[in-house]
C-alpha cells in the first residue's frame, strides 16, 4: 500500500479525521468565499475610486487650462500641464488634436508626436470618452482620454460647427494602486486564514468534546464488548442521586441509595409521576424528569446509557447462560453413562468422562477427529443405524434397551447397553446422541451367577456322589488292600490289585476335590505380605522346579506394603498357577514371578515358556471340569477364580501356542 493510499485509508477510516476534514473544508469554503467576495468588492471599490479620481483630475485639468485656452495663451496651458505632470501619482498628461497628435504635454519631448495609446486612439475613433489600463514602457497605467468638444465659448476661435477640438489624456500610475490592492488582498487572505484557524480550532474542540470524543470512546467500549469484555463503564453523564434531588424517602425503591444505578432503566421504581414504574414504558416520562436532565439529556449520553443498559442485560444473560451451560455440562460430565453426540455427518462433538472411561481415550483425541462409526466393530455401526430408523427398538429415531459391543482404545471389544436418539431441528436432522452403559461387570456378574447355579447343581451331584460312590469306593479299596496282603506272590494278580487300589484312591481324591470346590469357604483376611507368600510357594515347589529342570526368576517389588487378604487361599491360587506352569514345561524351561505395586492394587505376574494354550481352550479355561491336561480334573483354575473373585480381585490368562502363558493376578491393597 502506497503512502497516499495509507493516508487516505487512515483519514477515511477515522471519524475524528473525517469530522476535522469536514469542518476544515466547510470553513475554508465559507470563509474563503466570503474573503474572495470581500476582496473583489474592495478591489472594485478602489478601482472605481481611482477611475473617479482620474475623471475628477481630468476635469480639474480641463478647468485649469480652459481659460488660458480661451484667451489663446497656450504657453500658460503648457506650463500648467508641466506642473500637473509633476504630481507623484500622475504619469502623463497630454493635450491632443482631433487626429491624436500631441500638441501640448506635461513632458515637452512628447509634443508633436502621434499618440501610441490604444485608449486615446479608441477615443479619437469613437469621438467619445475612453478609459482603461494599458502598458507604457513595461508598466501599467490607467489612461483616461476625455474629448474636448467645441462649446459656445470656443466658437469665436473655432467656429460654430459641432465637432471635437481635441482630447485631454491623463495617465495615472497603476503601480501604487496595484500595490494598494495587493495589500488589501493580502490582508483579506491573512484575515481569512486567521479566521479559519481560530474558528476551526474552537469549532473542532467543541465538536470533539461534544461528539467525536464521546463517539470514539463509545466505539472503543463497544470494541471491548465485542471481544467479550462486559465489565466496561459508560460514565458519560453526571452521576445523580435521585433520592437527594427529588428529596425522596422511599428507601424500599430499588434505585434508592445506589449512585451508579440509572433509575430510568430500573423496573419497579417508586417514582411519583411515572406511569407504571416499569421499563421501558416509563422511559419517555423519565426523559422529562429533573433527575435525567441533571444527568445529561443529550443524544450521546442517551446512547451511552442505552449501551450501558444493554451491556448489563447482556452480562446478566451471559451469566444465566453460563449457569445453564455449567449445569448441563455437569449433568453430562457427571453421568455415569458414556454420552457421545455426533453431527449429521458423523463427526463426534460431545464425548463425556463416562465415555472416556468406557472407550479408554481422552475427549480431545476424539472430538472433531473421529467418526462415530469408528467406535464400533466393523459393520456394527451400519446395523445400529438401521435399527435406529426401524420400529423395533422404540420407534423410528430411537433406540432403547439395545445391546451391542464397542471397541476401546486398545482394540478390545466391550459389551455395552445403548440408548440413542436422533436430534431434529425444524424437521431436519442435526445429529444424534448415544448413551453407553458398560456391561462388563454385569456380564461378569451374570457369568458368576451362571457359574454359581452350575456349582449348585454340581453340589447336588457331589452330595449324591459322596453318598452313593465314596462309601462303596472306600469299601472296595479296603477289601482290595486286604486281598493284596494275603494273596500269593503271583505277579499278575498282584499288579491287578494294585491298579484297583490306585484307581480307587484317584476316584476318592477326585470326589474329595469336587466336594472341596463346592464347599469353598469365605476368605479369612489378615494383614499379610504378598511377597512372603510368594517366597513360601517357591520354597514349597523348589523340588519340582529342580526335577523338571526349570529356571525360576523372581522380581519382587519391595515397596509393596502389607495388604488385607487370606494368605492360605492366595497361597493355594499361586500353587495351582505355578504347578500348571511346571506341568506345561515337562522338558524344562523358564518361570518368571513378578510383583508390582500400582496405586491401590497389587499385581502378580506369572509367566512360563511352556507349550501354551490354544484360543479355543483359553476362553473356557476357568470353567469347572475344563482342562487341557491328560489327567487334570479341571477344578484348579475354577477354584483359583473363585478365590480371587471373593477377594474382589481379577485373574487373567494370556497365552500363545508354542511360546508360553502369562497369568496376571490383581488384588486390591
Amino acid at each position: 500500500m502506497s503512502f497516499v493510499e495509507s493516508l487516505r485509508a487512515k483519514i477515511l477510516g477515522s471519524l475524528r479525521f473525517r469530522v476535522i476534514l469536514g469542518v476544515c473544508l466547510i470553513l475554508v469554503t465559507v470563509i474563503g468565499v466570503f474573503t474572495y467576495w470581500d476582496m473583489v468588492t474592495r478591489t472594485r471599490f478602489h478601482l472605481r475610486r481611482e477611475e473617479s479620481k482620474a475623471f475628477e483630475f481630468s476635469n480639474m485639468v480641463m478647468r485649469s487650462i480652459e481659460y488660458p485656452m480661451l484667451d489663446g495663451e497656450m504657453e500658460d496651458v503648457q506650463e500648467i500641464l508641466e506642473r500637473v505632470n509633476a504630481l507623484e501619482y500622475l504619469d502623463l498628461v497630454h493635450l491632443c488634436d482631433p487626429t491624436g497628435l500631441i500638441r501640448y504635454s506635461g513632458k515637452r519631448k512628447a509634443i508633436g508626436r502621434l499618440t501610441y495609446s490604444e485608449i486615446t486612439k479608441e477615443a479619437v475613433h469613437a469621438q467619445s470618452l475612453a478609459k482603461g489600463l494599458e502598458l507604457r514602457f513595461g508598466e501599467q497605467i490607467f489612461r483616461y482620454a476625455m474629448p474636448i468638444y467645441n462649446k459656445r465659448v470656443c466658437h469665436k476661435c473655432h467656429g460654430s460647427e459641432k465637432k471635437t477640438l481635441g482630447f485631454l489624456t491623463v495617465g495615472i500610475a497603476w503601480k501604487p494602486i496595484e500595490n494598494r490592492v495587493t495589500s488589501i488582498r493580502n490582508r483579506e487572505i491573512l484575515l481569512g486564514i486567521v479566521s479559519i484557524v481560530v474558528v476551526g480550532f474552537f469549532l473542532i474542540r467543541l465538536i470533539s468534546k461534544s461528539v467525536t470524543r464521546p463517539i470514539v470512546q463509545l466505539t472503543r467500549l463497544t470494541g471491548e464488548i465485542s471481544r467479550g469484555n462486559l465489565d466496561v463503564s459508560f460514565d458519560f453523564g453526571k452521576k445523580v442521586k435521585c433520592w437527594e434531588v427529588m428529596k425522596c424517602h422511599k428507601i424500599d425503591c430499588p434505585a434508592h441509595g445506589d449512585a451508579d444505578a440509572l433509575c430510568w432503566y430500573i423496573e419497579k421504581t417508586l417514582c411519583t409521576g411515572s406511569a407504571t414504574g416499569e421499563f421501558p414504558e416509563k422511559l419517555e416520562a423519565c426523559y422529562n424528569c429533573k433527575v435525567y436532565k441533571i444527568h445529561g439529556a443529550d443524544e450521546i449520553v442517551q446512547l451511552a446509557d442505552g449501551f450501558s443498559q444493554m451491556t448489563n442485560n447482556l452480562k446478566a444473560s451471559r451469566e444465566e447462560l453460563r449457569r445453564m451451560y455449567d449445569f448441563r455440562r455437569n449433568l453430562i460430565e457427571g453421568s455415569i453413562d458414556g454420552i457421545v453426540a455426533s453431527d449429521k455427518k458423523g463427526n463426534i462433538v460431545i464425548f463425556n468422562e463416562g465415555a472416556e472411561k468406557i472407550f479408554q481415550c481422552a475427549g480431545e483425541e476424539v472430538i472433531g477427529k473421529m467418526d462415530v462409526a469408528d467406535l464400533y466393530p466393523p459393520g456394527q455401526a451400519t446395523k445400529i443405524r438401521e435399527d435406529l430408523y426401524s420400529d423395533e427398538y422404540g420407534g423410528p429415531g430411537k433406540l432403547a434397551n439395545y445391546e451391542a459391543t464397542i471397541l476401546n482404545k486398545s482394540g478390545r471389544e466391550v459389551p455395552v447397553w445403548i440408548s440413542a436418539s436422533i436430534i431434529y431441528e425444524y424437521g431436519k436432522v442435526l445429529g444424534n446422541v448415544v448413551f453407553f452403559r458398560d456391561l462388563t461387570k454385569r456380564k461378569a456378574l451374570e457369568k458368576r451367577v451362571l457359574q454359581s447355579e452350575r456349582l449348585a447343581t454340581i453340589g447336588q451331584g457331589v452330595a449324591y456322589i459322596s453318598h452313593e460312590v465314596k462309601n462303596p469306593l472306600t469299601v472296595i479299596g479296603g477289601f482290595a488292600k486286604q486281598v493284596l496282603r494275603k494273596i500269593d506272590q503271583d505277579g499278575k494278580n498282584k499288579k491287578k490289585l494294585e491298579i484297583i487300589i490306585n484307581e480307587t484312591r484317584r476316584l476318592e481324591e477326585f470326589v474329595s476335590g469336587v466336594s472341596g470346590f463346592t464347599k469353598l469357604s469365605k476368605p479369612k483376611k489378615t494383614i499379610a505380605s504378598i511377597n512372603k507368600v510368594i517366597e513360601e510357594v517357591c520354597a514349597l515347589l523348589n523340588y519340582e522346579f529342580e526335577a523338571h529342570h526349570i529356571t525360576v526368576t523372581k522380581s519382587i517389588d519391595l515397596r509393596i506394603a502389607k495388604a488385607s487378604f487370606d494368605p492360605k487361599q492366595i497361597k493355594q491360587v499361586l500353587i495351582n498357577i505355578v504347578r500348571n506352569a511346571v506341568e506345561a514345561m515337562a522338558q524344562g524351561g523358564a518361570l518368571s514371578i513378578e510383583t508390582y505395586g500400582k496405586g491401590d492394587t497389587i499385581e502378580i505376574r506369572i509367566s512360563d515358556t511352556g507349550k501354551g494354550i490354544s484360543p479355543e481352550s483359553l476362553k473356557d479355561i476357568f470353567d469347572p471340569f475344563v482342562t487341557t491336561k491328560p489327567k487334570g480334573t479341571g477344578i484348579g483354575l475354577a477354584i483359583s477364580r473363585e478365590i480371587i473373585d471373593s477377594h474382589e480381585g481379577n485373574i487373567e490368562i494370556r497365552s500363545t501356542v508354542g511360546e508360553g502363558t502369562i497369568c496376571t493376578i490383581t488384588l486390591p491393597v
